[in-house]
């Protein structure tokens, strides 16, 4: 079973219904994100790898959070039917582990760019979770640092 809505409302009784389902290809090394929305679109992701191998990375984007800026990783596999929840104000990265892999994300929002924005993965602070080589998108290589995103008062604005 990839989600079970019960099973994930038992620990997030706030959870909304999910109104997308995303597929992502990825292959060796090749690594995407940070992604995020919006702190103010209330943005939840129900990720699974359901062919080959991902490593996700999560980071608090939540500015008044005794975490914030900081990442945890989660190794996730066809072989592993393992769901990870990301709640609102968090950023998410998946890098391929395998030749080919599929990830399958489930949204309670529908795509809209210009609520989303990016950060770069490859930040000296998050360095640390990625197998190399990395593989970046040229949207990816080009978003900003963490320490670039926050001087740029993103969050502040978002969050009007």
């Amino acid at each position: 079973m990839i989600f079970e809505d019960a099973a994930i409302r038992e620990i997030y009784p706030q959870f909304p219904i999910l109104l997308q389902i995303n597929a992502l290809w990825a292959t060796l090394g090749a690594l995407r994100g940070v992604h995020a929305a919006t702190q103010n679109h209330n943005h939840w992701k129900v990720v699974t790898c359901v062919y080959g191998s991902v490593r996700e990375g999560v980071v608090d984007l939540r500015k008044e959070s005794s975490s914030f800026g900081k990442m945890e990783s989660i190794d996730m596999s066809e072989n592993d039917p393992s769901t990870l929840v990301i709640p609102p104000g968090f950023g998410h990265a998946v890098q391929g582990l395998s030749k080919q892999s599929l990830v399958v994300y489930g949204t309670n929002v529908e795509y809209a760019n210009n609520r989303e924005f990016e950060i770069n993965p490859t930040d000296s602070n998050w360095e640390k979770f990625w197998e190399k080589p990395v593989v970046l998108s040229e949207r990816d290589k080009s978003a900003p640092t963490f320490e670039e995103f926050i001087k740029s008062n993103k969050l502040e604005e978002e969050n009007k």
